[in-house]
């Protein structure tokens, strides 16, 4: 009793962390919507379906690791009925489910086209919040054809332009951020066209994959959070 109890528990619920760090191969799915409404958290991580109870006219809609977009609704016999719903794309019904958790103002691409090579890159010409591991992030441009200087102007806390040589064929450039500081990013040859960035490091105490996708989205890296799901024990670590 005591094992199905925990397998329905939030990842990041304080002490049951450990227990559920501990049963890395679960099933982790995420929340998109329930009725009602405050019957679970839109982006809410849970691990495993088994034990999720539904009272008569209650559902959640969950997104599961394999892309599997499905509705359990609660009826008299206890046992919750599982539809599942192919009618949406995953990517779409992922990205609105993280959205929900956070309060950045940036739309979110679901087109991989237009992800950068790594999960800890920065695309210069995008704005928005970004996530890394460390104090440092690599940014990344999309065409390298040409040499030019990068020019990153601290917003806040407010600093002197930092400028930078950016060579031919080179896409990737390390900046040393600090954590929580907002930038105005562009190349000198095109001022106007300016990117508000701001970066985030995520501490050292979170290496469990779900946690880090809840912590990220929290902060606005929902385009890099999306990408640790389903379950990817590579590309996030």
């Amino acid at each position: 009793m005591r094992r199905k109890t925990l397998v329905i528990l939030l990842v990041l619920c304080g002490g049951y962390q450990t227990a559920l760090a501990a049963n890395e191969t679960a099933s982790y799915l995420i929340v998109v919507e329930s009725t009602p409404p405050k019957l679970f958290e839109k982006g809410q991580i849970l691990a495993g379906e088994d034990s999720i109870k539904l009272a008569s006219g209650q559902r959640v809609k969950l997104i599961a690791g394999d892309s599997t977009v499905f509705t359990l609704i609660g009826n008299d016999t206890g046992v919750p009925t599982r539809h599942i719903d192919d009618s949406e794309d995953p990517k779409v019904v992922l990205a609105k489910a993280l959205k929900s958790l956070s309060k950045s103002r940036y739309p979110i691409s679901v087109h991989r086209v237009e992800e950068t090579p790594g999960i800890w890159m920065a695309n210069v010409e995008r704005s928005g919040e970004y996530c890394a591991l460390g104090s440092t992030i690599t940014l990344w441009r999309s065409n390298a054809e040409k040499a030019t200087t990068l020019v990153i102007k601290p917003r806040k806390p407010r600093g002197k332009p930092i400028k930078s040589k950016w060579d031919a064929g080179v896409y990737k450039h390390e900046f040393a951020f600090q954590n929580g500081g907002k930038y105005r990013i562009y190349f000198a040859n095109n001022p106007y066209r300016q990117s508000s960035m701001t970066f985030y490091q995520i501490p050292t105490k979170i290496k469990f994959i779900p946690q880090r996708l809840r912590w990220m989205t929290k902060k606005g890296c929902i385009r890099q959070a999306k990408r640790c799901f389903p379950y990817n024990k590579r590309e996030c670590q």
